[in-house]
């Protein structure tokens, strides 16, 4: 069980870099370069689907297999719901901006806006992993 600990808490912590990498990339040209909105793409498509579905994964695990935090733990549920936002912004705001781009045209302020709410989500995510507010532990 701490192997499955250490290992939520460090692709957690290694997911959190994606929304700051494509932050950066977001304001230092991804919206007209197309080598740069492949990379956001790429974090959108690939880090959030499948690098956020292994930890989400894991987390349930936790979630059943730790004493004393069960389905009421409330940190976990803000931090399900917060991810809400992060994939529909990737989907919905970033990806077809970096498409567009990569498409030869320009991408406008959607890349980001949505760049913007996935890290301030994940962030968000990481300080009610960490801190555990309104937790009996």
């Amino acid at each position: 069980m701490k192997g499955m600990i250490h290992g939520h808490k460090f692709l957690g912590y290694l997911l959190a870099l994606l929304p700051l990498v494509a932050l950066l990339l977001s304001v230092s040209g991804a919206r007209s370069k197309p080598s740069l909105a492949k990379v956001v793409r790429g974090i959108n498509r690939w880090g959030y689907n499948i690098l956020g579905g292994v930890v989400i994964l894991m987390g349930f695990g936790l979630w059943y297999m730790v004493p004393g935090y069960g389905i009421g733990a409330p940190f976990a549920w803000v931090g399900l719901l917060l991810w809400v936002p992060v994939v529909i912004s990737a989907k919905r705001m970033v990806r077809p901006q970096c498409d567009a781009v990569i498409d030869g045209g320009e991408g406008n302020s959607q890349m980001l806006v949505g760049s913007i709410i996935q890290f301030v989500c994940v962030m968000a995510i990481v300080a009610f992993m960490t801190l555990r507010p309104f937790s009996q532990g």
